[in-house]
């Protein structure tokens, strides 16, 4: 007998002398949906920037894509410039950046004011056995005579997921 006319059979005896009807339901197996695992790995690298610097925080990986969490401590105006901005390992293989957020673009023409803003970059996904990584923004047209940053040659050989707690 299957379960649902199971179920089915026991709410009728159970509920026939009250008047009341039943109306069926069925049991489904299904495996509940598993949210989208994220692994993330501390960083804490520094660049000094002016009077103040640009943490890179942390590296995280989900959907196919990296991200990378920054920091700002005590920089006014600040922006970001996904065209001008490159990751390369250490393989020389560049990384398409593929989103950011928590800084205006800068050929927006506006800039944070929030001298402690957090913000971060995405890019497609570097494989899990990448040693080091390096980071840097680019001038162009849109830069011309602005700070710059960079960060080079990062060790992310210790966030290889069964190397770290997801």
């Amino acid at each position: 007998m299957s379960r649902t006319l199971q179920f089915a059979l026991a709410g009728a005896v159970l509920l026939a002398g009250h008047g009341v009807s039943l109306l069926q339901a069925s049991v489904t197996n299904r495996q509940p949906v598993q949210p989208q695992r994220e692994f993330c790995c501390p960083l804490g690298v520094s660049y000094l920037s002016g009077g103040g610097r640009v943490v890179l925080e942390q590296y995280c990986r989900r959907s196919g894509r990296s991200f990378f969490t920054f920091r700002v401590v005590g920089l006014a105006s600040t922006c970001t410039h996904p065209p001008g901005t490159l990751l390369t390992d250490d393989r020389g293989r560049n990384y398409r950046m593929i989103g950011h957020s928590g800084l205006p673009p800068c050929e927006s023409g506006e800039l944070s004011e929030d001298p402690d803003a957090h913000f971060t970059w995405s890019f497609e996904q570097i494989p899990d056995d990448v040693g080091t990584i390096s980071i840097a923004e680019y001038e162009d047209v849109v830069t011309q005579g602005m700070s710059y940053w960079a960060w080079r040659n990062v060790d992310i050989s210790h966030c290889r997921e069964g190397g770290q707690v997801p």
